[in-house]
């Protein structure tokens, strides 16, 4: 087994950052309708004006799902920690195969950017709201 593999499964053993935020600024939970796998994503701001400069100040989470999907969800919240919103806005593919140390097929694939979705997805919501809340 490849130093990556082990990770994943040690990951998913013992995920980083696995719990719920309590005083969370954005909140967003993710389902992989195709396999099943869930996530709940705790993000609490520096600042608590939603501008794309802000910053990730904390990030935790909570689901159920393979190793991939948690493992990814694991690293996601270390490296995020101290991200703008703008940054994480832009990743994508190449930037989670490449926190995962591994090339993934079409459905794996899924499974590991659910956790990235799922911030992003809880980002534009807030903003949206935010912006609303404004007019």
């Amino acid at each position: 087994m490849n130093e990556y593999a082990q990770q994943i499964i040690e990951l998913y053993k013992h995920p980083l950052n696995f719990g719920k935020t309590e005083d969370a600024d954005i909140i967003k939970i993710g389902i992989n309708l195709s396999c099943g796998d869930q996530v709940s994503m705790y993000i609490k701001l520096k600042a608590k004006s939603l501008e794309l400069k802000d910053e990730i100040e904390s990030i935790s989470f909570e689901g159920t799902g393979c190793s991939v999907s948690v493992a990814s969800a694991s690293l996601l919240t270390e490296m995020l920690k101290g991200k703008k919103l703008e940054e994480v806005l832009g990743w994508g593919t190449m930037e989670i195969e490449e926190l995962l140390g591994v090339e993934l097929g079409p459905s794996r694939l899924k499974c590991a950017l659910l956790p990235l979705d799922t911030i992003q997805e809880g980002i534009r919501e807030a903003k949206s709201l935010k912006l609303k809340g404004q007019n």
